[in-house]
This record gives C-alpha cells, structure tokens and sequence, in this order.
C-alpha cells in the first residue's frame, strides 16, 4: 500500500509530495527546504528518483542538494527545458537554476526503479507541464487545483493550449484523487462537480 506524504514549502507554499511503497521513495516536485524533505525519509528507505511536474522556480529549488545527497536521477518533460537556468524562470529567494543532469519522461507508461506510472503532458501552465499518475493518485502540478487551474501569463504558458488540457482532463476517471502543487488534495469527481474551468 502506497503512503503520500504532503509537505507545502517556501513563501510560495508549493505541494512537495514523497511517494512510498515497499520502502521505496519518489520524491515529486521539491520546490524548497531540502533538509525537511530529507528528514521525512528514514534512512532504511530508498529514494529511487525525484519527478517534476514542471520547471517552474518554486517546484525545483530543492532538486540539486537532494541529488547531492540521495545520488538519484531527475525526471521532467523535455518542453521544460527551456525555464531551467532561464532568467525568467526566478523569483524572490528562488532561482530556477538545476545543474543536475535531467532525465526526460516519455509520453505514457515510464519506470523509475520499482516505480511504474503514468505521464500526460498537458501543456497551458509551461509547455512541459504533466501530469504524474500512480494508481489512483495524480499529481498534477500546477495544471489544475482544488477549484480552479494554474496561471497561462507566465513565460511558457499558453491559454489556448490549456483549453486543450482541460478538455483531455474531463475524460479522465473521477476516481483519482488529485495532489496539486499549491492548495488542498481533491478528487477529480469533485473537481468536475466544481471547478468551474472543468464543469
């Protein structure tokens, strides 16, 4: 049985999710506070890889000391590319810099270690946003949240591509429970009955 742990880090209070089964780890989205990821995970389990829904700043700010400490792949969409080490790609307190070397998902079924799971690339928010689908879990970056969807005005986004996203994403089955990169976990069945970007 799988455990998900929520941890919401840095002044943009982006979702961290570690991901366990069978004292195996992935590590999704480490936006900030390596040291607090780390101490949420015994030293008896093993961190198989760390997956990006996207390349946002606050999403990444964490990867490099956890590859540092871990010595783990690193996962992203290759349309994301383009935000790593760019200077749009910034904020206050954060960069988007990573100088670990990235691995990039394939379209559909990927294997990290003991890990099997899905990856659908949803454009709208960045070019490379995806969506990460374990079971009956999916976390879905900054696609969409509990009661609305992520921003289209950034560097990289695009609205129309989101519409397309959004359409995709109301096929999907209303059983998965959804863990957004910002806000409270949701289940699809509740988002289609509320948000109003997926009624």
């Amino acid at each position: 049985m799988e455990k998900i742990i929520k941890l919401t880090l840095g002044i943009y209070e982006t979702n961290c999710f570690i991901l366990k089964e069978n004292n195996h780890v992935l590590i999704i989205d480490p936006g900030k506070k390596a040291e607090k990821i780390i101490s949420e995970i015994s030293e008896d389990e093993i961190v198989d890889g760390i997956l990006l829904t996207h390349g946002h700043f606050d999403h990444i700010g964490a990867v490099d000391d956890l590859v540092k400490h871990y010595n783990v792949d690193v996962y992203m969409h290759k349309n994301d590319e383009i935000l790593i080490n760019s200077p749009h790609n910034k904020l206050a307190g954060y960069t988007g810099n990573i100088t670990s070397k990235r691995n990039h998902f394939s379209d559909g079924i990927n294997k990290v270690k003991t890990f099997m799971f899905e990856v659908i690339n949803t454009p709208g928010h960045t070019d490379g946003s995806v969506l990460i689908i374990y079971k009956n879990n999916m976390f879905s970056g900054d696609t969409i949240f509990k009661g609305t969807i992520g921003r289209t005005d950034l560097f990289c986004g695009n609205d129309s591509k989101m519409k397309q996203s959004l359409k995709l994403i109301k096929t999907f089955n209303p059983e998965y429970i959804v863990y957004p990169g910002h806000g409270d976990i949701t289940t699809l069945k509740d988002e289609f009955l509320y948000n109003p970007y997926l009624i």
